[in-house]
């Protein structure tokens, strides 16, 4: 299941599935990564 998240909760060992917004609008190129 998905939950969309605000930034302040995100904590090492998360794994991060999406962005939202544009991709040109945050440093990394991939989207999907383990924190």
């Amino acid at each position: 299941m998905l939950k969309r998240i605000q930034i302040e909760h995100l904590t090492l060992g998360m794994y991060l599935h999406e962005f939202c917004g544009s991709w040109m609008e945050h440093p990394f190129w991939r989207a999907k990564f383990l924190l």
